[in-house]
């Protein structure tokens, strides 16, 4: 016989998108039904002289586009095994660290690649326009779409949203794969920044592809920035009572819990730019 021993517990990740995005403002209610906003980007500026009728603009091309965006239910199912007697609280709370441990991970997926919202443009229950935001839909590329050493990357696409957000704090979001080749890159407990002070998200979620419509290349990396991103998440549901029923084939029992969520920007930002990772 051997000994029973405790297994080591499910961790949060110590970077991720969720640790590093502004979560759920305080007092929001009915945001789960759909959500709407229209961002508080700066609008340009007018420059005058007392002497002259010259004056110098620097304004939008257009309104600032509204942010629409359609919550998505993010539900883990967590198997157990029960070889060992079940605990129901136990097991409630291997649950709840389960979606602790995997929450920032899908919603990061999601807010890069867009596949659910994808899927259901695909299924007609969306048109294109209508799907959610996600950073390989429409993102602005950069350099005509010529990858660049990733030092060259970094200060392009810094420049470029720092010009589109008035210098305003941007988040900048990367692969693990492109991650460590960008230089000078500084870490705060668990936040990456930029020289500059802008956010730097390589969540383990992030796949790191192009934008849609370029096809993938050995040796490519895709660097993208955006505005400040915001994760909304609910109340966690309560486990499924039914799903608690022991498969005595297998001794195993699997729990099912989740929340609704929505990870949003500033399509007024939103830049991609290929990175040379060879170089």
């Amino acid at each position: 016989m051997r000994t029973v021993v405790v297994a080591p517990r499910a961790t949060i990740p110590p970077h991720s998108l969720i640790r590093a995005a502004v979560t759920n403002v305080d007092g929001e209610t009915g945001w789960e039904k759909g959500l709407t906003y229209a961002p508080e980007t700066p609008g340009g500026y007018r420059a005058f002289t007392r002497c002259s009728d010259a004056e110098y603009t620097d304004l939008p091309d257009g309104p600032t586009p509204l942010v629409d965006y359609e919550p998505w239910e993010l539900l883990i199912e967590h198997p157990c095994d029960s070889t060992f007697g079940f605990d129901r609280v136990g097991r409630d709370e291997e649950l709840r660290r389960a979606l602790d441990a995997t929450e920032s991970y899908a919603i990061a997926r999601e807010l890069w690649a867009g596949d659910l919202t994808q899927a259901a443009a695909d299924a007609g229950d969306l048109t294109a326009d209508e799907r959610n935001l996600a950073l390989v839909i429409g993102p602005e590329v950069l350099n005509a779409g010529t990858p660049v050493p990733a030092r060259r990357a970094l200060g392009l696409i810094e420049a470029a949203v720092g010009d589109a957000l008035r210098g305003q704090q941007a988040y900048l979001h990367t692969g693990r794969e492109t991650q460590p080749i960008l230089r000078d890159l500084y870490r705060d407990g668990n936040l990456l920044t930029t020289r500059l002070g802008n956010l730097v998200v390589a969540d383990a979620g992030y796949p790191g592809t192009p934008p849609e419509g370029t096809a993938a290349a050995d040796g490519i990396g895709w660097l993208y920035a955006t505005g400040t991103v915001v994760v909304r998440r609910s109340t966690v549901f309560a486990p499924d009572e039914n799903s608690a029923a022991i498969d005595t084939r297998t001794n195993r029992v699997l729990l099912r819990t989740g929340r609704v969520v929505a990870a949003t920007f500033d399509r007024s930002a939103h830049f991609a730019i290929p990175v040379d990772l060879t170089a």
